[in-house]
């Protein structure tokens, strides 16, 4: 049975490390948050190529295989996500809708 969450920002918000899909909505919430983030490559999923890409070049994201999911090592991707991810860069994108709105190309 699906539930729905409707308060998905309270989850991210008290999150140390975010793993999810790469849809924009969560990309979104997880920046504007200053969340690390860990996006899934989902090879039939094509489209979300083009956002991993974009944020991994501008260090504010890290991916994994969809295949790694089976056997996460939470602790090797939160040091790689304290060693790929600038929070520098990410922080300047904190409650910024307009500009992570922009890094992906919506507008």
């Amino acid at each position: 049975m699906a539930t729905d969450t409707q308060d998905t920002h309270n989850y991210l918000a008290a999150s140390d490390l975010v793993i999810a899909k790469a849809g924009w909505g969560t990309i979104s919430e997880a920046i504007t948050a200053s969340e690390k983030l860990v996006l899934i490559e989902r090879e039939s999923v094509l489209e979300d190529t083009h956002n991993i890409q974009q944020l991994k070049e501008d260090h504010l994201a890290i991916s994994i295989k969809e295949s790694e999911l089976a056997a996460l090592d939470i602790p090797r991707l939160e040091t790689r996500a304290d060693r790929d991810i600038s929070l520098e860069r990410l922080n300047q994108y904190s409650n910024q809708q307009d500009k992570v709105v922009e890094l992906l190309g919506l507008k």
